[in-house]
């Protein structure tokens, strides 16, 4: 299997290379929360009749907040429901609206979805490598102790 590595698919072989992995999903949370506040302060400025759809988008701006201060905190369920939610809101868009063929869409869709995928990498990594490191540790004591 190759190695595909890189800015979009960073290679985790620690507990700070998993941390800087999970940045791309609080990254992707932010762009999130940005894009649903914009949409939704458009639409109450521009269409009289959708003022109440508009704070749905800033509930769902919210809620993207709230999922990337999550996984900034390394939280594995915050990384899931990021990735899961925004898979979830495309899907209903798509169902919604239509596909939307843009080559811009498409490429900003494919980079938020793997941004989300690598938060979740990363989160679970960190809690990977720290739970080894701690196990570790705890070896390395109980040598000690029983060395004494």
């Amino acid at each position: 299997m190759s190695d595909i590595s890189g800015p979009l698919w960073p290679s985790i072989t620690d507990s700070t290379s998993a941390r800087k992995a999970s940045r791309q999903g609080f990254w992707a949370a932010i762009y999130c929360s940005a894009s649903a506040i914009v949409s939704g302060i458009l639409k109450y400025l521009f269409q009289t009749n959708m003022q109440n759809e508009s704070i749905i988008y800033l509930l769902n701006a919210a809620v993207f907040i709230v999922i990337g201060i999550g996984i900034y905190k390394m939280s594995r369920v915050a990384a899931l429901a990021g990735c899961c939610l925004f898979i979830i809101e495309r899907a209903y868009a798509w169902f919604v609206i239509g596909f939307q063929v843009t080559l811009l869409a498409w490429a900003i869709l494919l980079v938020v979805t793997v941004m989300f995928l690598n938060g979740c990498r990363g989160t679970f990594a960190y809690h990977k490598f720290n739970t080894t490191k701690e196990t570790d540790n705890i070896i390395e004591t109980t040598n000690e102790q029983e060395g004494t």
